[in-house]
């Protein structure tokens, strides 16, 4: 794709969403500002980063005002060994933006658990609601405004931020000084201390998981879970599974481990994510972003993201606006027809995600497509 203009957000409402004209002049200058945006694929924090997002500008049209700005994939690749795994590792460079990349921001400093959950998710506004007011009423626990994803079918997705002060002292004591995991094995206090507030962190996400998992869309996708430790580098955990006995406890003895074995390639990193499949999986490495505005990823990591982004530009995303023939409640709906052997004669998969199971209520007001890559 090299470079390509887009639109990123409007005043106009859209999935349930619209922007204030100031909110866009305010994300203007955060992309133009000293940190890059990420292009990613549909805002999955599973793929690798394969561009910078810049040159932004509000611009304002006939019936609204939008955030439009240039996404540009231009990158280089360098593949070496990584010694201390025996596997490759793919470093990606920016040469047209070297700036690094924008990191999560903490949103509180206190002990608590920011959650942030897409409405898209939900089947309706009122389970999305309903979620958010169970979550605010546990304990040590922050709801912050849905995910703003455009994505063509955005993935289940609840992303905790973990501000637990002793957690990142422990993990900085732990594992971002020299002998990381040699640390963790002999300094026993340090250890009790940090699984010690491990497990109630784990606690905390399972209950939320669960009460996510109750009131969400009802179709067939594993739910991701994203959790962020704000120390140095940041720390992103993935795990991907259905229902809650599929996720695991952070684990603070494997992510030890995994930062030990790639101590080597953190030491310039602001960020780094880790995932795992299964509950007794050790973490694995998947990509970090350095502070000279470069990604260093797995072989698989940045394997998966291109095979994701061929994927992509064979896909349609098909709206679906539904009435409710009873209380003409209006409902949008999208699903994706994945294209096949287009080539050859031009067929398609339908592959719906989250169409109601009673679609029999409800007639179809208007069907609206989208293309290519968001």
């Amino acid at each position: 794709m090299a470079t390509q203009r887009i639109v990123l957000a409007t005043t106009k409402v859209t999935n349930n969403i619209a922007f204030t004209r100031q909110s866009l002049v305010d994300s203007a200058a955060s992309i133009n500002g000293s940190k890059a945006m990420r292009q990613g694929l549909e805002h999955d924090p599973h793929y690798v980063p394969l561009g910078k997002i810049h040159s932004a500008e509000v611009i304002d049209l006939d019936d609204e005002t939008v955030l439009a700005a240039i996404a540009d994939d231009t990158h280089s690749v360098t593949t070496t060994v990584h010694e201390p795994t025996a596997k490759r590792i793919v470093e990606l460079s920016f040469p047209t933006d070297e700036r690094p990349f924008i990191l999560q921001k903490k949103h509180t400093s206190s002990d608590n658990l920011t959650v942030t959950v897409d409405s898209e998710n939900f089947e309706n506004m009122n389970s999305y609601k309903s979620f958010l007011d169970i979550a605010a009423k546990q304990n040590d626990v922050v709801t912050t405004p849905s995910m703003v994803r455009r994505s063509l079918t955005p993935e289940p997705l609840i992303q905790f931020v973990e501000s637990n002060p002793e957690l990142s002292a422990v993990l900085a004591w732990l594992a971002f000084r020299g002998e990381k995991f040699l640390r963790y094995t002999i300094d026993e206090t340090a250890r009790k201390t940090g699984d010690a507030i491990s497990d109630k962190i784990s606690e905390r996400l399972k209950r939320l998981l669960g009460i996510y998992d109750e009131l969400r869309s009802p179709d067939d996708r594993e739910v991701t879970a994203h959790v962020i430790i704000h120390v140095q580098p940041q720390i992103h955990l993935l795990t991907k599974g259905r229902g809650v006995a599929e996720h695991t406890e952070i684990g603070i003895e494997s992510l030890c481990r995994q930062l030990e074995l790639h101590k080597d390639l953190l030491e310039n990193a602001d960020s780094v994510t880790f995932e795992r499949r299964r509950r007794d999986d050790e973490w694995t490495f998947s990509y970090a972003t350095t502070k000279s505005g470069k990604v260093i990823s797995s072989e698989d990591c940045y394997g998966a993201t291109l095979r994701r982004r061929d994927e992509m530009s064979r896909t349609i995303a098909v709206c679906l606006c539904l009435e409710h023939k009873v209380t003409r409640e209006e409902r949008h709906y999208e699903t994706t027809a994945v294209v096949m052997a287009v080539e050859e004669d031009g067929r398609f998969e339908l592959k719906f995600n989250s169409v109601p199971a009673d679609l029999e209520d409800y007639e179809i007001m208007q069907v609206s497509l989208q293309t290519g890559l968001t």
